[in-house]
């Protein structure tokens, strides 16, 4: 019987040499190249310099808005200091218009007047009228005139026109005295028309109607404080023209552009515009700032804060990638060496096998 020929010594047997090759393959078909760590290393290497950038950016923006915030707030308190200054000089302007009043209703008797209007002594009317002017030297012209008179009187110095008629009527109609004002302002004419009710018992006997002197404006106004700048009274016009300036005082350097503010002088139809200067002026800009200055960094900071974020995002995906790969080749690498493992097993348990037939 013939006997099977024995393998070599040395030789390997075939299912173990098929393994040896398995494990080699294994070995070259793991990726020996090193993966892409671009993106990570580039934010390892800027991520400090880029939170710098956005810790100056964030802090200048913040400046910024705070510096806007700080001259807003002053800005505020500065134009309420305005105002509460105007509306001293306009209270001040009512105060001495009620004291001038109070004067000039000192110079006659509302009784006498009264009697006259009821009676008939047209002498001792213009007497009394004359004797009314004369003792204040801000009346021009004191004239008593009936209730219900409605032809005005222009051969008068100055005329008692149409503005005197209505204001009659006016008062005549609701029960109460207008405000006086100021008529022909400029002209040779020019003066302050008011006037009293003269009651006769529980009946409306007539008005004293007084024209006065328009310095008495000027002399009103001398008498006002207006510090930290430039108060003008004034009086709209009919169509809403420029007003008149009937009187001024303060520091007329002040009057720049329009008024800052216009208050309403209590009594009267007129108003104090005002300009300040002094500790009431605009501050000058430590920073002239432009409109589109803070939106503008606002916008890049932001933008800037995106792609960082998207940077980082991008990065720690590719570092995803790269250590998943990583993990990859690991059990390639693992698979490989024991492949290795089991085939060198083999080897040594056949050439121990053909040791024992020797």
């Amino acid at each position: 019987m013939a006997k099977a020929k024995a393998p070599k010594a040395g030789s390997k047997p075939a299912a173990h040499t098929k393994e040896a090759r398995t494990a080699k393959a294994l070995k070259k078909s793991a990726p020996g190249a090193k993966p892409e760590r671009g993106a990570a290393a580039a934010w390892r290497r800027w991520r400090w310099p880029l939170v710098l950038i956005l810790l100056l950016a964030g802090g200048f923006a913040g400046g910024l808005v705070a510096y806007q915030k700080y001259t807003a707030d002053a800005e505020r308190e500065r134009q309420q200091a305005v105002v509460e200054a105007a509306e001293s000089v306009a209270a001040s302007v009512s105060r001495e218009v009620s004291r001038e009043s109070e004067a000039l209703a000192a110079i006659f008797d509302q009784a006498e007047l009264a009697r006259l209007l009821a009676g008939g002594d047209a002498a001792a009317r213009a007497a009394t009228e004359s004797r009314i002017a004369a003792a204040h030297e801000g009346v021009l012209l004191a004239r008593l005139v009936e209730a219900g008179t409605r032809t005005p009187d222009l051969a008068s110095k100055p005329p008692l026109g149409y503005a005197a008629i209505e204001m009659m009527n006016e008062s005549e109609t609701s029960g109460s005295v207008p405000p006086p004002v100021a008529l022909l302002f400029g002209s040779d004419d020019q003066h302050v028309l008011t006037l009293w009710r003269i009651a006769d018992g529980d009946r409306l006997a007539g008005h004293l109607v007084l024209a006065l002197d328009v310095e008495l404006l000027d002399d009103l106004m001398s008498r006002v404080t207006v510090n930290d700048g430039y108060a003008e009274l004034i009086q709209s016009t009919d169509g809403g023209g420029k007003p008149l300036v009937l009187a001024a005082r303060g520091e007329k350097r002040a009057r720049t552009g329009l008024s800052s503010v216009r208050i309403k002088v209590d009594g009267t139809p007129w108003r104090v515009a005002f300009w300040p200067s002094g500790r009431l002026a605009p501050p000058e800009p430590l920073v002239e700032l432009p409109d589109w200055l803070i939106p503008a960094v606002a916008g890049s900071l932001v933008m800037v804060i995106v792609l960082v974020v998207l940077a980082r995002q991008r990065a720690q995906a590719r570092a995803a990638a790269v250590a998943e790969e990583d993990e990859r080749q690991r059990a390639l690498e693992v698979a490989a060496e024991r492949a290795a493992a089991k085939a060198a097993g083999g080897v040594a348990a056949a050439d121990a096998g053909a040791g024992a037939t020797a």
